[in-house]
């Protein structure tokens, strides 16, 4: 017997301890909900390159472009 289930987003972690943890608490203090890390995608020389949401999960590089819309998108990546 088969049974279906529906993926709930409900169940995602918080955005900001998934990327505090993920990052090891190395990010720079949100800034209108915004916090700069280094990279994990790619080797950054600024370290700074890297931007999450605190709120909303979204992540963005400026150094090599992955970005994502919430903390399920990123550990897709």
């Amino acid at each position: 017997m088969m049974t279906t289930s529906h993926f709930s987003r409900e169940l995602l972690p918080p955005a900001r301890s998934f990327y505090e943890r993920e990052f090891g608490g190395k990010l720079s203090r949100p800034r209108r909900g915004w916090a700069m890390g280094r990279c994990p995608f790619h080797q950054s020389k600024s370290g700074k390159s890297f931007s999450v949401n605190i709120e909303t999960g979204g992540f963005c590089c400026f150094g090599c472009g992955v970005k994502g819309g919430d903390v399920l998108a990123f550990l897709r990546q």
